[in-house]
């Protein structure tokens, strides 16, 4: 496929170059700004990972019905979570 005569690809093309001009002129102090997270952002993905883990260790596994019948692991649920 050939795009030599493409009209938008010109245009395409200035806008990348453009893009990437904005952010090579930028200093790595004010790159590092616009990928850190704020104090608030930080505490809410803890709280989050910390509830999401919470949930994943208190709830039961889903298991086969038939598997829970067994008496070693009917043993196991009796005391998951606790």
């Amino acid at each position: 496929m050939d795009y030599a005569n493409d009209p938008i690809l010109p245009y395409i093309v200035k806008t990348i170059q453009r893009t990437v001009e904005k952010f090579d002129s930028i200093s790595p102090e004010e790159q590092k700004k616009l990928v850190i997270l704020t104090n608030d952002q930080v505490e809410s993905i803890r709280a989050s990972d910390a509830r999401l883990r919470d949930e994943f260790l208190q709830n039961e596994p889903k298991i086969d019905g038939t598997l829970k019948t067994q008496e070693n692991v009917s043993k196991i649920l009796s005391r998951w979570g606790k």
